[in-house]
């Protein structure tokens, strides 16, 4: 019988626990007082005192009928799908585009609600076009610049999930923006 190591399967190099044997061959951030001693760590794998440091973020929308929004995301969006449970349907994929990975899951009802999110983008206003060529429709009919300076759109996906594509203005089209 395997002992509980709370998910962890390997090892890294300077013995803090790793989910994979990847992360574990990648070692440990060396630093001069780093290399003089060994790390003081808890059980987790921490370094006492140090401030727990976000890694990434996987927002999990939810879906009521996960095929068609398989199709919404790759076909329309322009969402590579990156992975997917092998249950048929699936009830857990992920999506990516670009820097950007998204999970969905299948929901009853009773367990959706109102999510928003908000990408970063570098050009919504080509973004802006290259949806509305695909067919998704926008909440409005144009990129907008908004008072807290940035310029974007927004859409909801077939489940009523909000999404908006953003990036913030210039220092010169703010100060047209206050003119």
């Amino acid at each position: 019988m395997q002992a509980n190591t709370g998910g962890y399967r390997a090892r890294s190099a300077c013995g803090l626990r790793a989910r994979d044997a990847t992360t574990a061959e990648r070692g440990c951030p060396t630093s001069p007082a780093a290399a003089d001693h060994e790390p003081d760590v808890t059980l987790r794998g921490k370094r006492q005192g140090a401030p727990a440091m976000f890694k990434e973020t996987h927002p999990i929308l939810g879906t009521r009928d996960i095929r068609r929004a398989i199709e919404f995301y790759t076909q329309q969006l322009g969402f590579q799908l990156a992975f997917r449970d092998e249950a048929d349907p699936p009830n857990y994929v992920g999506f990516r585009r670009d820097a950007v990975e998204l999970h969905m899951q299948f929901q009853f009802e009773y367990e959706m609600g109102t999510i928003r999110l908000r990408f970063l983008v570098e050009d919504p206003d080509t973004l802006f076009d290259e949806y509305r060529q695909s067919g998704v429709e926008c909440t409005s009919n144009s990129v907008d610049n908004t008072l807290w300076g940035t310029r974007e759109f927004a859409l909801y996906d077939l489940d009523r999930n909000a999404l908006t594509f953003y990036r913030d203005l210039t220092p010169a089209e703010k100060g047209r923006q206050g003119s």
